[in-house]
């Protein structure tokens, strides 16, 4: 089953309705699709009567042949087993919103560690307690930097790290997997 209907209720004005929405994403096969998760639009729904922008969340899978990833999101990252077992050996990542979606889908196909991104992530956020978010943009290949979006309460900035600081912490954290 590709699709599913999900009940949305406005929060705003009461309006009721079911829309379908998808539960398997292959990019390779709905290019389309892959767009609308990175644009954050495809589980976003706009209410027609009061046009009250909600967000929704249910088990959705989205499968990478191509780069060899699965991304599953659900609201608590249970993952079914079926799944593990159907795809033992592609990397599987779970989140629980649509922003950490696009954002391991951007990592994954940039051929990054999203586990040791999170890390960076957390290491930056320290240094700096009044960012509210951090977020993975993009790769520079030519001046060999990752680029983050800093969010604070009032403006986002882009920022960077050099590739060989992602490096240096990807060898700590598999060498730290290694040793557990």
């Amino acid at each position: 089953m590709r699709h599913i209907l999900v009940e949305i209720n406005c929060r705003q004005c009461g309006y009721h309705t079911h829309i379908k929405s998808h539960t398997l994403v292959k990019p390779e096969l709905e290019p389309n699709l892959r767009e609308r998760i990175l644009q954050h639009a495809m589980f976003t729904y706009e209410c027609p009567r009061c046009h009250t922008k909600t967000t929704f969340i249910h088990n959705f899978l989205y499968h990478d042949t191509n780069h060899r990833f699965l991304v599953y999101m659900s609201n608590d990252q249970n993952v079914p087993a079926s799944l593990r077992q159907q795809f033992p050996d592609q990397p599987l990542c779970v989140v629980c919103d649509p922003d950490d979606l696009a954002e391991i889908i951007r990592m994954r196909e940039d051929a990054l560690d999203d586990q040791v991104m999170i890390k960076i992530k957390q290491l930056l956020h320290r240094k700096d307690p009044k960012v509210l978010t951090i977020r993975y943009h993009d790769c520079d290949e030519t001046s060999q930097t990752i680029w983050l979006t800093y969010t604070y309460s009032d403006t986002k900035i882009y920022k960077a790290i050099t590739y060989q600081t992602y490096e240096q912490y990807a060898e700590k954290y598999q060498n730290r997997k290694e040793g557990a």
